[in-house]
């Protein structure tokens, strides 16, 4: 065999094995954005050492009324979730949106755990890896786990962001 024709043949090589894995990538990304978590399990994540998950919570920041149902992010949200209304950069709050870091697991907490596909996809442009809370703030709450109301304060520095 010629030395080009070696030289093109590895390329294919090359080239398909590339494709493929971009492919599989993509599938494992379109997978993982899939994926749900429970209020239990994300309590026991954050419980546990050494994972790093980020909290992001979707819902609007303030409905300007105390709904006991769950409804805005001042009324009740969980310990350390940072506030990204409706996964939009520009109307979070400047000081939460610098605490997101895309390439941490990010959980996505809703009212309920009802993301449409308007909001996940601005949330998968934001985050690389995310994943929806089933329930929301309702199984949250339900299950008495902590939570916090009032306004968004940054932790200190060094103190990360989104964790109990």
């Amino acid at each position: 065999m010629s030395e080009t024709k070696e030289w093109l043949l590895y390329l294919s090589i090359i080239l398909v094995l590339g494709t493929v894995l971009i492919s599989e990538g993509r599938t494992n990304i379109d997978l993982k954005r899939s994926q749900e978590m429970s209020a239990k399990q994300l309590y026991r994540d954050l419980a546990a050492t050494g994972r790093s998950i980020q909290l992001v919570d979707v819902r609007p920041y303030d409905e300007g009324d105390d709904d006991p149902e769950y409804t805005s992010y001042q009324e009740a949200h969980i310990p350390g979730s940072i506030p990204i209304p409706g996964c939009d950069s520009k109307i979070a709050d400047r000081e939460a949106f610098e605490m997101v870091n895309p390439y941490t697991l990010t959980v996505l907490i809703s009212k309920n755990g009802t993301i449409d596909g308007e909001l996940k996809a601005k949330c998968s442009s934001l985050f690389i890896d995310s994943i929806i809370m089933v329930g929301g703030m309702v199984a949250w709450a339900q299950r008495d786990y902590p939570e916090e109301d009032g306004e968004y304060v940054a932790p200190p520095i060094g103190g990360g962001g989104g964790c109990l």
